[in-house]
């Protein structure tokens, strides 16, 4: 513990060096806004989480918003049955996407579809858990899980015209 406290003084040292040596830009695509932006920043986020943004034809926006929508609510409706039956571990997907994305929430006009690359783990844990529970709750769960997974599929085939995962 002591060796943490040590690189801890260190590493505050060094951030207040480097802020006196070059602070934080006030304009341009890295400038840092603590303000509401940063929800707006975390709404493209969490929807590029679910659909990829650049290969959207405008044909099939309205499939998209559609997906969007039936994929969020039936992730936070996961989420909420999980919880009530305290079964912690989405909180910790949710804690992974939230902590390993903060970092770039101050950065309104920086948005870039890579920075997801780390925090898709936690949404991916989360959604491989929903399928998963829903495969041995029922038919009808089974059937929205495959439904929705056929779906996701189906829109990652449109939206990039890779035929290897639909022909």
């Amino acid at each position: 513990l002591l060796s943490l406290v040590l690189l801890f003084c260190f590493s505050f040292a060094y951030f207040l060096l480097h802020r006196a040596a070059a602070p934080f830009p006030t304009d341009g695509p890295y400038a840092v806004h603590l303000n509401r932006r940063v929800f707006h920043t975390l709404a493209v986020y969490c929807e590029w989480a679910l659909t990829p943004y650049n290969f959207w034809p405008s044909n099939i926006l309205l499939h998209r918003r559609a997906f969007l929508w039936i994929a969020g609510i039936a992730l936070l409706f996961f989420s909420a049955t999980e919880l009530a039956r305290r079964r912690w571990v989405v909180l910790f997907c949710g804690a992974w996407f939230l902590i390993t994305l903060a970092p770039m929430l101050p950065l309104p006009d920086h948005l870039t579809d890579y920075y997801l690359t780390i925090p898709l783990i936690g949404f991916s844990i989360a959604s491989a858990l929903a399928i998963d529970r829903a495969w041995h709750t029922g038919w009808l769960a089974r059937l929205f899980a495959v439904l929705l997974v056929a779906a996701f599929l189906r829109v990652m085939h449109i939206s990039t015209g890779d035929y290897i995962l639909i022909g």
